[in-house]
């Protein structure tokens, strides 16, 4: 009997990013990379527009990177680093959140990819302003103010 040895070959694979924001996680895997190697690409502005969700009493960083982002590093054919301007930060956050003035749990759960008990704890701690006397009866949305969430991811802002 001859034996043969198997040959792995690397299939070509893409995934489509539906969520403007992407998890830590989902970037170490679309990177192959660790979470080191990730928080070493923000801090070097490689991966610019990262943004620190976490609520005000938690002691973890809860990372979530603009998908572009780390679509443009993969296809990079440079290592430069270009400075991101104010209004690249005005531009990248019109492009996570609904063009909406008033927006619900539901919306900025799909845009910060996170879960709806997220963002009722970023609400209940202050870092998200809603209309007042919304969300008080079973099954009703808060309303938060879209100027809230662009506020809380400009303050956020790691790179």
């Amino acid at each position: 009997m001859i034996a043969v040895a198997s040959v792995q070959r690397r299939l070509p694979m893409t995934v489509e990013v539906r969520r403007p924001l992407m998890s830590l996680d989902a970037v170490k895997g679309a990177l192959d990379c660790s979470e080191d190697d990730v928080m070493h690409l923000i801090a070097d502005r490689q991966l610019p527009f990262a943004f620190d969700l976490r609520g005000p009493d938690a002691g973890k960083i809860y990372v979530r990177v603009w998908a572009r982002s780390v679509e443009q590093f993969k296809n990079r054919t440079t290592e430069k680093v270009v400075e991101a301007k104010p209004a690249d930060v005005d531009r990248v956050i019109r492009s996570i959140l609904p063009p909406k003035q008033i927006l619900f749990t539901s919306h900025l759960e799909s845009a910060f990819n996170v879960v709806a008990q997220h963002i009722h704890n970023l609400i209940e701690s202050g870092c998200l302003k809603i209309i007042p006397g919304t969300g008080n009866r079973i099954n009703q949305s808060p309303a938060i103010l879209r100027e809230s969430a662009a506020a809380l991811l400009r303050e956020r802002r790691l790179s």
